[in-house]
C-alpha cells in the first residue's frame, strides 16, 4: 500500500467516512484529483467492504473539450468495470435564473445531479475530490471576503452525504501518485482562467506563500482545523444560549429577550444573532458581518420601534424583545383575498393595513413593508395573492409595463421564491410586490391630494 493510499485509509477510518456495505459514488470530472480518488477508493474497497461507482456531470461550458472529458471518463470506467452514471447539463442556458456567476451555477447544477442520484438509490454517499490545497484556498478566499471564524474552518471531511477522503493529501502528492501509478487524467482549461478569483489565489497567492515557507498550505490547513474545533465549541455554547433566551411568537418570527442577550460576551451575542437569522429565514447566504453587527447594535440600544431591514429580513425592537422576521410575504395556496381600507387579515396571521395618512417628509426604501401611495390611484377591487400567468408590473420610476416574470428575472429574485411572494393586484396588474417594489402607478406625485399608508405585518 502506497503512502497516499495509507493516508486516505487513515482519514476514512478516523472520521468514519465510509461504513461497511455502503455504495460510494465518486464525482469524477476527469481531472487528476478525481481520477486519483476513484482509483484509490477502488483499491481500498475490499478492505473497506464498500462498493465504488462513478458520476460525471457534463456542464456544457467548454464545448468539444467538455464532451471529450465525458467520453474519457466513460471509457476509463468501462475498461475497469466501474458502474457510471452521467448527465448533460447546459449550464449557460441557466444563467438567466437570477445568477450571473457561471462557476456558481455549474456547481449548483452538478450537486443537484448528485442529489438526484442519491434519491434514486445509485449510491449512499458521494465522494468529492477536494484536497488540502483546495481547503487552504477556501480559507484564504473566505478570509479575503471578511469571513469570521466559521468561514475560516476550511472544508469538512463529512458534509451530509458528501465525503472528502483526500483532505489530508496535497495537490503535489496527488500529481505524484497519478504519475507513479500511470493514472491518466484530463486538464480543465478553465483552471487557467485568471479572471476567476480562486485561480488567482492558486496561481499567485499560494505560490508566493510557498516561496516564503514550503509548508504554507499544510500550515494553513492545520490552522483551519484548529479554528473549526474552536468554532464548534463556541457554537455549542451559542446554541444553548439561543434556546434559553428565545421566546415564542407569532408565525415564524424569532423573538430574543434583549436583557438576557446582554449577559453573554460579544462573541456569543453575535452567534446568537446569526442563529436567530438562520431560524427566521432558513439560510445565512448573503447575510454579512455588517448585518449581524448592526442588528446587535440595534438590540443593545434597545429603543422600541427601531428597525433594520435587508432584502431578506425585517428586524425590530419591541418592548425588550429583538424580533427577526422573514421578509418574504407568502400565501401557501392559490387563493386571493380582497382588500379595502382598514385591517385586512390573512389566514397565516399576517395582515395588510390601509389607512389615510399625511404626505411623508421622507419615503421608505422600496423593499420596506411600509409604503405610501397616491390614494386616488388605488383602484377598487384589489386583492392579495401570489403570481399568475400574464401578470404585468410597472417598475417604480419607469414608464410602461413589463411582464412580472421578466421583472423577477431582471431583479435576480430566486426562482423558488417567485411563486411565494405576496402581491397586491388589480386583475393582472401588479401594484405592489410586497417586500420588493411598489408600482409606479401608485407613486405619490406633486399633485397628489389623498395619501394612503400601506403596512404589511405579521403581528408584533
Amino acid at each position: 500500500m502506497s503512502d497516499l493510499e495509507a493516508k486516505v485509509l487513515k482519514t476514512i477510518k478516523e472520521f468514519g467516512l465510509i461504513e461497511k456495505g455502503e455504495t460510494i459514488a465518486v464525482g469524477v470530472s476527469g481531472g487528476a484529483d478525481s481520477m486519483v480518488l476513484l482509483s484509490v477508493l477502488g483499491k481500498l474497497s475490499e478492505e473497506l467492504e464498500c462498493q465504488v461507482k462513478a458520476l460525471h456531470f457534463e456542464h456544457g461550458i467548454r464545448g468539444a473539450e467538455s464532451e471529450e472529458d465525458l467520453l474519457f471518463v466513460e471509457s476509463f470506467c468501462k475498461e475497469r468495470g466501474i458502474s457510471i452514471t452521467t448527465e448533460h447539463g447546459n449550464v449557460p442556458d441557466h444563467m438567466n435564473e437570477g445568477k450571473t456567476n457561471l462557476e456558481e451555477v455549474a456547481r449548483d447544477r452538478r450537486y443537484a445531479f448528485f442529489e438526484r442520484c442519491i434519491k434514486k438509490g445509485f449510491a449512499d454517499k458521494i465522494a468529492v475530490a477536494h484536497h488540502m490545497n483546495d481547503s487552504a484556498e477556501t480559507t484564504l478566499f473566505n478570509m479575503i471576503r471578511g469571513a469570521g471564524v466559521s468561514g475560516l474552518g476550511g472544508m469538512k471531511y463529512l458534509s451530509g452525504p458528501y465525503i472528502r477522503p483526500l483532505l489530508d493529501v496535497s495537490r503535489k502528492e496527488i500529481e505524484e501518485y497519478a504519475k507513479e501509478q500511470g493514472i491518466p487524467y484530463r486538464h480543465d482549461s478553465t483552471n487557467d482562467d485568471l479572471s476567476l478569483a480562486r485561480n488567482r489565489i492558486r496561481a499567485h497567492i499560494i505560490r508566493e506563500l510557498e516561496s516564503i515557507n514550503e509548508g504554507a498550505v499544510n500550515n494553513i490547513f492545520r490552522t483551519s482545523k484548529i479554528l473549526e474545533e474552536e468554532d464548534a465549541y463556541l457554537d455549542g455554547i451559542a446554541e444553548d444560549a439561543f434556546n434559553s433566551i428565545q421566546v415564542s411568537g407569532a408565525g415564524n418570527d424569532v423573538r430574543i429577550e434583549i436583557g438576557k442577550l446582554r449577559t453573554y460576551e460579544p462573541v456569543i451575542r453575535k452567534r446568537i444573532i446569526r442563529k436567530g437569522i438562520m431560524t427566521a429565514i432558513g439560510k445565512l447566504k448573503d447575510i454579512t458581518q455588517n448585518d449581524v453587527e448592526r442588528i446587535l447594535k440595534l438590540a443593545m440600544e434597545e429603543k422600541t420601534g427601531k428597525r433594520y431591514s435587508t432584502s431578506r429580513m425585517d428586524v425590530a425592537i419591541s418592548y425588550g424583545l429583538l424580533i427577526i422576521r422573514n421578509k418574504k410575504a407568502t400565501i401557501k395556496d392559490t387563493s386571493f383575498y380582497p382588500v379595502d381600507k382598514g385591517n385586512n387579515p390573512l389566514p397565516n396571521g399576517a395582515f395588510l393595513r390601509i389607512e389615510e395618512e399625511e404626505k411623508p417628509l421622507a419615503f421608505p426604501e422600496k423593499t420596506s413593508l411600509i409604503q405610501y401611495i397616491d390614494g386616488d390611484a388605488l383602484p377598487e377591487g384589489c386583492v392579495l395573492r401570489t403570481r399568475r400567468e400574464g401578470d404585468v408590473f410597472a417598475p417604480f420610476g419607469v414608464k410602461g409595463h413589463k411582464k412580472l416574470k421578466d421583472w423577477f428575472i431582471d431583479s435576480k429574485v430566486d426562482r423558488e421564491d417567485r411563486d411565494r411572494i405576496l402581491l397586491l393586484a388589480k386583475d393582472d396588474v401588479i401594484l405592489w410586490i410586497i417586500g420588493k417594489s411598489l408600482s409606479d402607478l401608485l407613486r405619490i406625485r406633486i399633485d397628489t391630494k389623498n395619501v394612503l399608508k400601506l403596512t404589511y405585518e405579521e403581528g408584533l
